[in-house]
């Protein structure tokens, strides 16, 4: 059966309706460039790293958009994912229009044509920063633990050199004065 001109275009319609959900629905920033680096893309959440609005980064460059430390960073990245011809993977520290640091892992792949030829780069990027605050939080921490485990040991082994010590009566007792351990030179003390 032949499809009609309105049957191909509501499927059309219907797929650009899906491109949009999926492109509005990630909470990662999504953008696509040109050769030149212009923005021909970008979704809302990638507009909101650039702290400008879609329409306002659109047709521009990083160097129109960034600060230019941050902008020549991206770019490079972008000639190497278009030299490389493959999706290269990149972390990388910038400011958020407010000025926070911020940490950034961006995917980047090459943009190809129907014929194969690398026509620009599309990319996605998360913004990691929390996550990688509680990595380092959960280092410390465990550092932490370990050294108080250290401490912990070297205490114990101090304690048994004490106790075993065969000229001193050794006793330890608890908090209501009841004896948890006492040594050979105590036996009348001992529980038989």
């Amino acid at each position: 059966m032949a499809k009609t001109g309105s049957d191909l275009e509501r499927r059309a319609a219907e797929r650009i309706a899906l491109l949009m959900a999926v492109t509005e629905g990630t909470p990662d920033a999504l953008f696509a460039k040109d050769l030149e680096g212009r923005y021909l893309m970008i979704n809302s959440v990638g507009a909101d790293f650039v702290g400008t609005p879609i329409d306002e980064v659109l047709g521009k460059t990083d160097f129109e958009v960034f600060p230019r430390e941050t902008a020549e960073r991206i770019t490079g990245q972008d000639r190497e994912t278009v030299r490389d011809g493959r999706t290269q993977t990149y972390e990388t520290a910038a400011k958020n229009p407010q000025g926070q640091a911020r940490i950034y892992l961006t995917h980047k792949s090459p943009w190809r044509d129907d014929r194969g030829e690398v026509i620009g780069v599309i990319g996605v990027s998360r913004d990691i920063t929390e996550q990688r605050s509680a990595e380092t939080a959960l280092r410390a921490s465990e550092a932490e633990h370990r050294a108080l485990a250290e401490k912990l040991a070297k205490s114990e082994a101090l304690w048994r050199s004490i106790a075993e010590n065969p000229f001193d009566f050794v006793v330890k007792v608890d908090r209501d004065h009841r004896f948890t351990f006492v040594n050979h030179l105590a036996p009348g003390l001992r529980k038989e």
